[in-house]
């Protein structure tokens, strides 16, 4: 079962080491969301937000996999 587009924004917390300098927090944002979602770091993309607090990613991959993963990582209902 396929996620419709308006399903997929799920809102995360998420706090890494990295200085906010030359992209390495976001670097460690999307290696830290590949690794548990179970995913490689290439299917993680930063949509928005690469100087913002508040980001939006895109990742790429299996939808019941990456929906059995937040619930199980997260604790969450993805909402399929």
């Amino acid at each position: 079962m396929a996620l419709r587009r308006w399903q997929t924004a799920i809102p995360l917390k998420a706090r890494v080491r990295a200085a906010p300098e030359d992209g390495a927090a976001n670097a460690a944002l999307v290696k830290m969301l590949a690794r548990s979602l179970g995913v490689a770091a290439r299917d993680v993309e930063l949509a928005s937000g690469a100087t913002s607090r508040v980001k939006r990613l895109k990742v790429s991959g299996d939808t019941a996999s990456l929906v059995a993963a937040l619930e199980t990582k997260f604790g969450m209902k993805a909402g399929v």
